[in-house]
C-alpha cells in the first residue's frame, strides 16, 4: 500500500495517518497540519473510540479536557494545539513529540534484561512531578485556583522524547472546580486502579495528593524494576485489607539508599496528610536523595532503548509529508458539513482516502485574502509615515531659516538740486569702481558713470534736526512810525 493510501481521513486543517498508540477512551494518530502558502506541521491527533463518540457524556469530558488542556502551559506537558469538530466528532490536536512512553521504556528495558538506571529514573520522575505541579497550580482567567486533579498518573501517560523531557499528557479524566460533575457518577471510578490512591479506589474526595500517590507508584516499579501490583485484583484487595505494608524498591534492587525508600514510602502514605503536601516538595526531596542527571543523559538512554523505533516513525512521518496529499490552497478556506460517519472510502485505490467533505470558498475570509489587505494596510501606513516625515524635514528647514540674519536696506541718498537724475549707488559699489578706475590694467566700462560724493540724508527713525534760529538785529526790526 502506497503512503497516498494510508491518509485515514481528512478532517479540517488536519489529515490523519495511521494510528500511533490506543487507549481506553481514545486512539491518538499520526496527523499533519495542511497551511496555506504549503505550511505544513507534524501534529498527534486524538480521537475518541467509536463506541463513545456517541456517548455525550464521554464527549463532554473529550471537550471539558481539551479546555483544561488549554490552560496548561509547562515543559513538561504536551501542549494541545487545536480542537476540531467535524461529523458530529471531537478531534483533539497535540503537539508531536519524539518519543516513548515511560511504561514502553519500562518493556523494552525489561525485554533486554535490564533495570532502568537511578539517576536516569530519577530525573524522569522528577520532570514528571513538576509537570503535575505546574497542573495543581493552573488558575482561571481570573486568578483563581483550579485545585485541578490529573487523577490517571501513570507510565502509560508520561511521555519522554529524545530530547531527554518527560512529558505529561492526557488529562481526559482530571478533576477541577467548574468542571461538570457528571463525568464521575455515583459508584463510578475512573482511571487504572494500579496507581490510584486509595481515597480514590473508594470513591471519596480527591486534591493534589491522589496524584502524588500515582507519581509515587510509578517512581517505585521505575526503580524496582517490576509492577507494584501485578494486577487490578491486587491493587483492590491492597485496599481491602488495611492497607498492609508496602516493601520498599531496594527489597527488589540493591544499592538503592535509604533515603530514595523514604521517599517512595511517604509518596505511598495510605493516609494523604502523611504524603508530601505538594508535587514540588516530592521532586525536590526525589533530586536530593536519587541524584537526578541532565537531560542529556536521559536523551542518551532513551535512544539507546527505543532509537530504532522512534527513528523508523519519523521516517514514516516525513514520509506521510513528502506523499503529494496537495495543501490547502492559499485561496481557499476548508469546512466541514455533516455527511454521515467519519469513514473511509470503500475503494482505496482509487486515490487518497478522505472524508466526504464539502469545501466552501469564501475568498472574502481566506487567509490569503486577509494577508493581502494587511500588506495594503502595512503599505499605506509607511507612506504615511514618510510623508510626515518629509514634513517635519520642510518645517525643520523653514524655522532655521527663518533664524538667519537679514540684510541691512541700501542707505537713501539724496542728490543735491540741479544734478542730472542717476542710479543710487551704495558706498560698497563706489568703492569697488573708484578701485577699477584707478588700476593700470583694468577695463573701462562703457557704462559706467563716475560717482559723487553726496551728503546722506538723515535716518528716518528719528526726527531730523532743526537749523538753529538766528537772533534778529534791531535794525531788521521793523520801525512804526
Amino acid at each position: 500500500m502506497s503512503l497516498r493510501q494510508l491518509a485515514a481521513c481528512v478532517v479540517g486543517r488536519y489529515a490523519l495517518y495511521r494510528e500511533i498508540a490506543s487507549g481506553g477512551m481514545a486512539t491518538v494518530y499520526f496527523g499533519r497540519l495542511r497551511g496555506p502558502l504549503g505550511f505544513s506541521r507534524a501534529v498527534a491527533i486524538k480521537r475518541l473510540h467509536a463506541q463513545f463518540a456517541r456517548d455525550p457524556e464521554f464527549v463532554a469530558m473529550f471537550v471539558d479536557e481539551a479546555r483544561l488542556a488549554a490552560r496548561l502551559r509547562h515543559p513538561n506537558i504536551v501542549p494541545t494545539l487545536d480542537v476540531v469538530s467535524s461529523n458530529g466528532e471531537v478531534f483533539l490536536v497535540m503537539e508531536y513529540v519524539q518519543g516513548e512512553s515511560l511504561a514502553q521504556l519500562f518493556e523494552l528495558a525489561r525485554e533486554r534484561g535490564e533495570i532502568m538506571p537511578t539517576r536516569i529514573a530519577t530525573s524522569i520522575v522528577s520532570g514528571m512531578l513538576l509537570g503535575l505541579h505546574a497542573a495543581h497550580e493552573t488558575r482561571s482567567g481570573r486568578g483563581a485556583l483550579l485545585n485541578l486533579v490529573h487523577r490517571d498518573v501513570s507510565p502509560h501517560n508520561v511521555l519522554v522524547g529524545l530530547d531527554g523531557t518527560a512529558r505529561l499528557l492526557d488529562f481526559g479524566v482530571a478533576k477541577a472546580e467548574g468542571r461538570a460533575q457528571h463525568m464521575t457518577g455515583e459508584g463510578r471510578v475512573k482511571g487504572k486502579l494500579c496507581y490510584m490512591a486509595p481515597e480514590q479506589l473508594r470513591g471519596a474526595q480527591v486534591g493534589r495528593s491522589a496524584d502524588i500517590y500515582g507519581a509515587a507508584v510509578v517512581l517505585w516499579e521505575a526503580l524496582a524494576g517490576r509492577k507494584l501490583f501485578a494486577r487490578t485484583a491486587d491493587a483492590v484487595e491492597f485496599v481491602r485489607t488495611l492497607h498492609p505494608p508496602i516493601p520498599p524498591p531496594s527489597a527488589y534492587r540493591a544499592n538503592l539508599s535509604p533515603e530514595l525508600d523514604q521517599v517512595v514510602l511517604r509518596g505511598l502514605a495510605p493516609d494523604p496528610s502523611l504524603r508530601f503536601a505538594t508535587a514540588l516538595e516530592m521532586a525536590v526531596a526525589l533530586e536530593r536523595a536519587g541524584g537526578a542527571v541532565s537531560v542529556i543523559e536521559v536523551a542518551a538512554w532513551v535512544d539507546r532503548m527505543a532509537g530504532a523505533r522512534i527513528g523508523l516513525r519519523g521516517d514514516e512521518m516525513l514520509g506521510f509529508e513528502g506523499s503529494g496529499a496537495s495543501p490547502m490552497p492559499e485561496s481557499d478556506r476548508w469546512s466541514t458539513r455533516d455527511r454521515g460517519p467519519l469513514v473511509p472510502p470503500a475503494a482505496p485505490s482509487a486515490g487518497p482516502m478522505q472524508v466526504d467533505v464539502e469545501i466552501e470558498l469564501t475568498s472574502a475570509s481566506t487567509p490569503f485574502a486577509r494577508a493581502l489587505r494587511l500588506r495594503d494596510r502595512r503599505v499605506g501606513i509607511a507612506r504615511a509615515a514618510a510623508g510626515m516625515m518629509a514634513l517635519g524635514v520642510l518645517g525643520t528647514w523653514a524655522a532655521r531659516t527663518a533664524r538667519l540674519p537679514q540684510a541691512e536696506p541700501p542707505p537713501i541718498v539724496a542728490v543735491s538740486p540741479g544734478s542730472p537724475p542717476r542710479s543710487q549707488a551704495r558706498p560698497a559699489d563706489a568703492a569697488v569702481a573708484a578701485d577699477a578706475s584707478s588700476s593700470a590694467s583694468s577695463e573701462l566700462v562703457p557704462d559706467a558713470i563716475p560717482v559723487m560724493s553726496l551728503p546722506i540724508a538723515p535716518p528716518l527713525h528719528g526726527p531730523a534736526p532743526r537749523a538753529p534760529r538766528k537772533k534778529a538785529k534791531a535794525s531788521d526790526r521793523p520801525r512804526t512810525p
